[in-house]
């Protein structure tokens, strides 16, 4: 009798006690495609990989999931019930139920998964010992064992209406809450695996994407979780296969121009379900200014952002916008013409989006985010008609 059998043996009918010590009693059933075939040979134990983990700080990041289904069918169009979504929503922590949105045969389901993730050959007993990976470093995502197959055809997201950072203020410890500004959600990229014991007992499990943090951010943690763009939503859900280039373009951080950060409660275990969790603390702007993480004024940033460079006589007007995304300082270029309506910028999300298109001024939703500036300097300069 092998090692791996005996030790299954001598579980035999308490495996769902040991899910109970590493992950609670409840374990949740996602019907997805293409595992059936799938060989549940022993890999080498994911400790190792564990250390692809961000540091401890990340480790007790905690995510905030404050909607309901309907907003979810309204934006991402997908079917489920209320009953399906996870218990929590104010605060949700690792080694918990987290609702997902996953694509099964060409239609997407909100589930809960359980937030920590067990690759489909982790050992019995790494199992048992309640070893997890919660976070996933986008830069490695290609290179590593343990998720190298999810990140092939088994992707998701998860919806968040904010996620919490804990930071130091003096000699105190504060909660910061970072969401959408102007309210929404955010589609944070994940990756999530199955893992089947000998007697069919199955764990869904799934990892949350990290990427550096946004300049703004930096000043206080070091990464944040990797949040989707429109559109790039879409293609992290098909399954569809992600070069380096592609998912370091996808997985890049969120600005933090579009981020509203607010000073939270400090939160205690058992309040994780407690809505006064994610409401502001009656000194939160003082204590945002304090730590430096105030969001620039508006003009401040459109001036900052978008210089006008040059006209030619036939009517096109060139800009030149610093990268935020880059140290190096670069500068992307965009072109309006305003004679025939045309648009251009060298930046890759202009190159990426709207390669398959011919956008101009009259098609918005083409635009890169430079663009829009771009355009709307005409408008104010009475080069163009306002829509």
């Amino acid at each position: 009798m092998t090692k791996q059998n005996k030790v299954a043996a001598a579980v035999q009918g308490t495996l769902e006690g040991a899910f109970d010590g590493a992950f609670g009693a409840e374990t949740i059933q996602l019907a997805l495609p293409g595992m059936e075939g799938l060989s549940r040979a022993v890999a080498p134990s994911a400790s190792a990989e564990a250390r692809d983990e961000p540091r401890a700080r990340l480790a007790r990041m905690r995510v905030s999931q404050d909607f309901g289904m309907e907003e979810l069918r309204q934006k991402w169009q997908v079917r489920g019930s209320e009953e399906e979504l996870a218990r929590g929503r104010f605060q949700l922590r690792p080694g918990g139920f987290v609702s997902a949105i996953a694509e099964v045969e060409g239609e997407r389901r909100v589930e809960a998964l359980r937030w920590g993730l067990i690759p489909f050959w982790t050992p019995l007993e790494d199992v048992r010992g309640g070893r997890r990976m919660v976070w996933a470093r986008a830069e490695t995502l290609a290179k590593k064992a343990s998720f190298r197959q999810s990140l092939a055809g088994q992707r998701c997201i998860v919806p968040v209406s904010g996620f919490f950072v804990s930071v130091r203020d003096g000699s105190a410890g504060r909660t910061l809450l970072a969401r959408p500004r102007g309210g929404g959600l955010w589609a944070a990229a994940a990756l999530w695996d199955e893992w089947v014991s000998s007697e069919g007992h199955v764990l869904r499990t799934l990892a949350l994407v990290s990427v550096e943090a946004n300049a703004r951010l930096a000043k206080v943690e070091g990464r944040m979780p990797a949040i989707l763009r429109s559109g790039e939503d879409a293609a992290w859900l098909s399954g569809d296969q992600m070069g380096e280039k592609t998912l370091a373009r996808v997985l890049r951080p969120w600005s933090g121009r579009e981020m509203e950060i607010e000073a939270v409660p400090m939160p205690r275990w058992k309040e994780q379900d407690d809505e006064g969790l994610v409401e502001p603390l009656s000194q939160s702007a003082a204590i945002i200014e304090r730590l430096g993480l105030a969001r620039p004024q508006r003009d401040q940033v459109f001036k900052r952002q978008i210089v006008r460079d040059w006209r030619s006589e036939d009517g096109q007007v060139g800009f030149k916008v610093r990268s935020f995304t880059r140290d190096d300082g670069s500068r992307w270029h965009p072109v309006v013409d305003t004679h025939d309506g045309s648009v251009f910028c060298d930046c890759p999300d202009f190159h990426y989006r709207h390669a398959a298109h011919h956008p101009s001024v009259a098609t918005p939703a083409h635009w890169c985010k430079h663009l829009q500036r771009a355009v709307k300097n005409c408008v104010q300069h009475g080069d163009l008609q306002a829509a």
